[in-house]
C-alpha cells in the first residue's frame, strides 16, 4: 500500500477518519494494533492477538517492555486528537514517564489513554495497560508539545 494514498487527518477531523488513517498504517498493521476513540476524552489501542514478537526475553510469556513503551508513546501522541483544536499542526512527545508494576501476561493487550489537562502548547495525559485480571500492569504519564499555526 502506498503510504501517500491519503492525507494525515487534521487535529479536528472526526474520530472515524483519524481511526481509519492510523489503523491502515503499516506500523499499526505490523504491530497488530488498532486504535479506537471511545469517548471525547478516552482512546484505546488494542492488540487482539499478541504473538511471539510481542513477548519479552526468550521463553517468557509476558509482553516486552519495549512493546508496552511503543504503545504508550503511540497512545500519548494520539491524545492530541482528543483536544480537537484545528490550530494544532503537529505534536511530539516531550516527556514519557513509564512505571512497570508487574509483568503483563495477557491474551489481548488494551492500552487506555486520557487527557488530564492542557496548558498553552502542552498536553498532559495518562496511559494504562491492564493485566487479564484487571490489575494495572504498567502506567505512564506524558507531556506532548504541540505546534500551532501562527498568523502572520
Amino acid at each position: 500500500m502506498d503510504k501517500h494514498l491519503f492525507q494525515r487527518p487534521s487535529f479536528n477531523d472526526p474520530f472515524p477518519k483519524v481511526e481509519e488513517y492510523y489503523n491502515r498504517s503499516l506500523q499499526l498493521q505490523n504491530m497488530g494494533a488498532e486504535i479506537k476513540f471511545v469517548a471525547d476524552n478516552l482512546l484505546t489501542i488494542t492488540v487482539s492477538h499478541p504473538n511471539e514478537l510481542h513477548k519479552g526475553g526468550m521463553g517468557v510469556e509476558s509482553v516486552n517492555g519495549a512493546v508496552i513503551s511503543y504503545l504508550f508513546d503511540l497512545a500519548l501522541g494520539l491524545t492530541a486528537y482528543l483536544i480537537r483544536d484545528p490550530k494544532i499542526q503537529t505534536s511530539v512527545t516531550a516527556r514519557l514517564k513509564i512505571r512497570f508494576k508487574k509483568p503483563l501476561i495477557t491474551k489481548r493487550i488494551i492500552v487506555y489513554a486520557k487527557v488530564n489537562q492542557t496548558k498553552k502548547n502542552l498536553i498532559d495525559s495518562d496511559v494504562w495497560v491492564f493485566e487479564q485480571n484487571n490489575q494495572i500492569a504498567a502506567s505512564a504519564n506524558g507531556i506532548l508539545m504541540t505546534k500551532t499555526e501562527t498568523k502572520s
